[in-house]
């Protein structure tokens, strides 16, 4: 089970922004793990975004550049790279987009879970696996 904390932020207009968060391990060639504090965001269909700076850290394998479709509508190209990540206890491949902002896991690395957010301020955030048949 992966556990997190909602965080509230607040907009310039003073609007609250909540974010559920949670910790993963995440690793390049070198196999040596470095934990990384992401957003869950269910409007990302890929599996990781990290900014440049994390995927240099982590000396991730580059495969290029790949569209992607923004919330926008927007089709954009993304740097991608390889990573593993420690997942349910299991090592996992994972494709990580280089992008700005804070790291997101979206809906391909929660694939198989069951996701539960308390949506409030220091709310709970649950990740299970599910055994699916």
């Amino acid at each position: 089970m992966i556990e997190g904390r909602v965080i509230a932020t607040h907009a310039p207009d003073g609007t609250v922004i909540l974010e559920p968060r949670v910790s993963i391990q995440v690793s390049g060639r070198d196999r040596v793990f470095h934990t990384e504090e992401v957003v869950v965001d269910t409007g990302f269909t890929g599996y990781l975004t990290l900014p440049e700076s994390v995927i240099k850290r982590l000396n991730l394998i580059s495969y290029g550049q790949r569209p992607a479709t923004l919330a926008s509508g927007e089709r954009q190209m993304f740097d991608i790279y390889g990573a593993l990540i420690r997942w349910h206890e299991p090592l996992r491949p994972a494709i990580v987009h280089s992008a700005g902002g804070p790291p997101l896991i979206g809906m391909s690395l929660l694939s198989g879970s069951r996701l539960i957010i308390e949506s409030w301020e220091d709310g709970n955030v649950t990740i299970e696996e599910v055994m699916l048949e």
